[in-house]
């Protein structure tokens, strides 16, 4: 179908003093096309059915508008008449691709264009480039390409609790990756699987092998899965697979070159990986922020590197809370140290408009602030780089940014305390802000939760990483519970929560979250602004705009 668009226009020809009627607007909204009239200013003055019918927008909805509301980035300049590619805006909310190509009238007294909606092959970057914004770029998945008859070298994260028997007591991560199994081996592909397990420190650690998690992906699959005793002598093995057979070399970390700090060391190993492969593709979002030869080296020496279900849900998830989310933007930050979130909650700053402190950082924030801690879990002194560094002046410093940043920053003002860390008696509700002296305090208060209650109801875009209370005792779950269940009843909002801790704290609710990631510090590192490496060497989908 073809969206023409056409704009009242001052230009006339000198000769021709007949000024522009509302008749000729009748004209074009006659057309067999999509038609939208604007005036002088590019402000939408009347369209005809066609438009509705393709972008779901009423006639009223539409006039008063410009005409990028409709068409993004649109006009382009009026005297290049190449065919330039943008986006258009359906009334649900979503983009299609259309070609724009400018035209005028042979007497000067209007200016238009050509809409058409088309659909393109995706273009992508191979290049590889250290930013945030390429980490969370879209990247090349599995639906890009045709892996039939393929090697498929996948990536995964298969570093699963083992219990005394040698079985897998948590298989979450591994079923995590069985999407991207399943469309390589249904494609007619070969699946090449490798994962680490454990810190074995470059040496051969029976109770590390992942001979356990083999047989877990075996039953998952219903199938057998071939292999390999040394992820670096998989030659034979790879050779005699056929299509849609499933292959796991043994633990990586087995050689020290998998995460060694030299980078020839690494490259080495990765070319023999390498070797095994048409197409490499990484599925292990939770080592992303590892410099690792399966993580980065195979990706750089085979020139490409495809993202697999998981790892493209992951970034898109996160890049949904940090490119134009929905406001009221909340963050919840909690966990033990205030160290170890200090850059979180500097660059949470940028993107949030209000951010709630829990867990026993809160505890330095409110020293800091002059309220009483009594017994309660405090840090007040880092290390880093050979010095030491005040968290009480940061904490103040932070505070201050707050009020500059215009965010609202949410600290504990009651408590539930106990006299010590084990105890199993009912929590202890302080008065106020300041921690009754003997007690120490484990979780949010009844005014605390209530008052983030209201604030994550009005949210749109939650951020969730490290719990609030002990959770691990009932007694001190309250505030993580009764936070997870207000994120997970609101339906209005999209919400993330971090991986590790906090995907243990919210377990009960889980399923009420948009995304619960599976990674812990590649989550904390991406929320904190840094480019991760086992993101930037995947390969990017280039953004369409501009002429062809």
């Amino acid at each position: 179908v073809t969206v023409s668009v056409l704009y009242w226009a001052p230009q006339r020809s000198a000769k021709s003093k007949q000024p522009m009627s509302g008749q000729i607007a009748k004209v074009w909204l006659s057309l067999r096309a999509m038609v939208v009239v604007a005036d002088n200013d590019l402000v939408i003055s009347d369209v005809n059915r066609h438009v509705s019918n393709q972008f779901g927008w009423t006639r009223d909805d539409l006039i008063g508008k410009n005409i990028a509301f409709l068409i993004e980035g649109h006009p382009p300049e009026l005297p290049d008449a190449a065919v330039s590619v943008y986006r258009a805006r359906h009334k649900r909310d979503f983009y299609f691709t259309v070609l724009v190509q400018p035209m005028r009238d042979p007497m000067a007294t209007m200016v238009g264009w050509v809409i058409t909606p088309v659909t393109l092959p995706p273009l992508f970057d191979f290049s590889f480039h250290p930013t945030v914004e390429s980490a969370l770029g879209k990247k090349m998945t599995l639906d890009d390409l045709d892996v039939k008859g393929k090697r498929v070298l996948i990536r995964v994260d298969f570093n699963v609790p083992i219990d005394q028997k040698g079985q897998v007591r948590d298989d979450s991560r591994i079923r995590a990756t069985l999407r991207t199994i399943h469309r390589v081996i249904a494609s007619g592909g070969k699946a090449i699987l490798m994962s680490h397990l454990g810190r074995p420190k470059g040496k051969v650690v029976p109770s590390m092998s992942l001979t356990p998690a083999r047989h877990r992906l075996e039953e998952l699959l219903g199938r057998p899965v071939g292999w390999a005793k040394d992820c670096l002598k998989a030659q034979d093995e790879v050779a005699k697979m056929k299509n849609g057979d499933v292959l796991l070399l043994e633990n990586l970390r087995f050689h020290a070159a998998e995460s060694s700090k030299d980078l020839r060391a690494r490259t080495k190993m990765a070319e023999v990986l390498a070797g095994y492969a048409d197409i490499f593709v990484c599925d292990a979002f939770g080592t992303a922020h590892r410099e690792a030869a399966s993580m980065t080296g195979v990706p750089r020496v085979i020139g490409a590197g495809v993202a697999g279900y998981l790892m493209a849900k992951e970034v898109s998830s996160i890049r949904a809370t940090l490119q134009n989310p929905v406001s009221p933007v909340v963050a919840i930050i909690g966990g033990s140290k205030v160290s170890d979130k200090i850059n979180l909650i500097g660059n949470m700053y940028n993107h949030c408009n209000t951010i709630i402190i829990g867990g026993a950082m809160a505890f330095t924030f409110l020293e800091a602030l002059g309220h009483t801690v009594a017994d309660s879990k405090v840090e007040r002194v880092a290390k880093s780089k050979g010095r030491e560094i005040d968290l009480l002046t940061v904490a103040k410093n932070l505070v201050e940014l707050a009020k500059k940043k215009d965010v609202q920053l949410v600290l504990p003002i009651d408590h539930a305390c106990a006299t010590e860390w084990n105890s199993k008696a009912a929590a202890v509700m302080s008065k106020g802000a300041d921690v009754p002296e003997g007690h120490m305090a484990l979780d949010f208060g009844p005014q605390t939760i209530a008052k983030c209650e209201k604030v994550l109801g009005e949210a749109r875009t939650v951020i969730w990483n490290g719990p609030v209370g002990v959770f691990e005792k009932p007694q001190f779950a309250e505030g993580c519970n009764r936070l997870a269940q207000a994120i997970a009843s609101n339906k209005q909002c999209f919400s993330l929560a971090g991986g590790g801790d906090t995907a243990a704290a919210i377990r009960e609710v889980k399923s009420g979250f948009s995304h619960v990631s599976t990674g812990g510090g590649a989550t904390l590192e991406l929320l904190e602004g840094k480019a991760l490496p086992g993101l930037v060497c995947l390969t990017n989908r280039v953004a369409r705009g501009g002429k062809l």
